[in-house]
C-alpha cells in the first residue's frame, strides 16, 4: 500500500474510532464526563477535541505528561496529516518545576524550558494542545503579556536590531558565552549574533547586514560549520518565570500571573484525566509545599508565604471543575 494511502486508511480508522467513543461530529467534549477509556483513547480524544480549539489536558502526575503527549502528538499528526515541526510546536508537554521552592533549587533548563514554550505557546495563540500535570498549575508564573515580549522570532530577510536581539535574549533568561556551546547560551560579536535555543540540536546563527538579517543557519559548535540554511527560527525564553527589577534595584522573579490567566489569553478549555487521583495530586502538591514552608520558618531561613509562589489548590481544582472529565473507569 502506498504511503499516501497508508496515511488516509489510519486517518479513517481513527476518525471512526473516535466517532466510537463518542467523539468526532461536532463540538467535541460537549459532554460533562466520558469514562472507560484508556490513556491512548484520552490522547486521542483529547487530539479530536483540539481540532475544535486549544484544550489543555491535566494528567495527575509529571509521569504522565510525556506518554500522553506523545500519543496526542501522534493521533493529532494521523488525524489532520501534520509534519513532525508542526505537531511539536502544536502539542506541548507542562511538567512541575520538580523541585522544592524553600531548598534554594532551580528546575533543570529541560523543565523550566518546557514550561515557558508551553505558556509562550498558549500567550501567542500557537498552541493545540498542552499536556500539563496536576502539580504544574500551582507555580505563579510570568503574566502572558511579559512571555509575548520575550519571544523572538527570526526571518531571512527581516528587521531587527543586533543589539535589540542581544537585549531580548537577556530578558528571556539566555546568558552570554562566547563561544555558544551549551543550552541557554548566545553571544553577540558585531553583526553575528549566535544563540543555542532549548531543546535544538544545534545553535543557530544569525548574520546582520545592518539591521537586516542576511543569513541564519544552524551550526555545529565543535567545528563552527554550518549544518543546515533555515528561513526563521523561534526562540523562546528559558523560564516560566522572567526576571524583573525591584524598587530597590535587584532582581526578582516575575510571578505576578497564573497559569489559568494564560489559558484564558488563549481560549483554551480545560479536559482533565482520572479527575479523582488529578484533584489528590493536587491538593498532596500543596500540602508538601506548605509542610517545606513550616520547615523553613522553623529553621530560620528568610521564606516567602506559598502564596506569593504558588496558587491555592482549591483555586486550581475551581479552573478544572468547568472542565470535562476523562476516566478509565466505568
Amino acid at each position: 500500500m502506498p504511503p499516501a494511502t497508508a496515511s488516509l486508511t489510519l486517518r479513517a480508522l481513527l476518525h471512526e474510532a473516535a466517532v466510537r467513543i463518542g467523539f468526532g461530529r461536532g463540538p467535541a467534549f460537549s459532554r460533562e464526563s466520558v469514562s472507560g477509556l484508556t490513556p491512548p483513547a484520552q490522547a486521542l480524544a483529547a487530539a479530536v477535541a483540539a481540532g475544535h480549539g486549544p484544550l489543555v489536558l491535566v494528567v495527575p502526575a509529571d509521569g504522565d505528561v510525556d506518554g500522553m503527549t506523545g500519543d496526542a502528538r501522534f493521533f493529532l499528526a494521523a488525524l489532520e496529516g501534520l509534519g513532525r515541526g508542526d505537531v511539536e510546536r502544536g502539542v506541548l508537554p507542562f511538567p512541575s518545576p520538580e523541585v522544592d521552592p524553600y531548598r534554594g533549587m532551580t528546575p533543570h533548563l529541560d523543565v523550566a524550558s518546557s514550561r515557558a514554550r508551553a505558556l509562550a505557546a498558549l500567550a501567542l495563540g500557537e498552541a493545540r494542545l498542552v499536556v500539563a500535570s496536576a502539580p504544574a498549575l500551582l507555580p505563579r508564573v510570568t503574566p502572558p503579556e511579559r512571555l509575548v515580549l520575550a519571544a523572538v522570532d527570526l526571518r531571512l530577510g527581516g528587521s531587527c536590531s543586533p543589539t535589540d536581539l542581544a537585549d531580548r535574549l537577556v530578558d528571556a533568561g539566555f546568558s552570554r558565552r562566547d563561544p555558544v556551546e551549551a543550552h541557554g547560551e548566545f553571544c553577540g560579536r558585531g553583526g553575528v549574533v549566535d544563540v543555542f535555543p532549548a531543546g535544538e540540536d544545534f545553535p543557530i546563527r544569525a548574520e546582520f547586514v545592518g539591521d537586516n538579517i542576511e543569513s541564519l543557519r544552524r551550526f555545529d559548535p565543535a567545528t563552527q560549520r554550518s549544518v543546515a540554511t533555515l528561513d526563521h527560527a523561534s526562540i523562546r525564553p528559558l523560564t516560566d518565570r522572567l526576571e524583573h527589577a525591584e524598587a530597590d534595584g535587584g532582581p526578582a522573579a516575575d510571578c505576578a500571573a497564573t497559569f489559568d490567566d494564560h489559558v484564558r489569553r488563549a481560549g483554551a478549555r480545560y479536559v482533565v484525566t482520572q479527575p479523582a487521583e488529578t484533584a489528590d495530586r493536587l491538593r498532596k502538591a500543596a500540602e508538601q509545599v506548605n509542610a517545606s514552608y513550616d520547615d523553613a520558618v522553623a529553621r530560620g531561613d528568610p521564606a516567602p508565604a506559598p502564596a506569593e509562589l504558588l496558587v491555592d489548590d482549591a483555586d486550581a481544582a475551581v479552573w478544572l471543575a468547568g472542565g470535562a472529565a476523562l476516566d478509565t473507569l466505568e
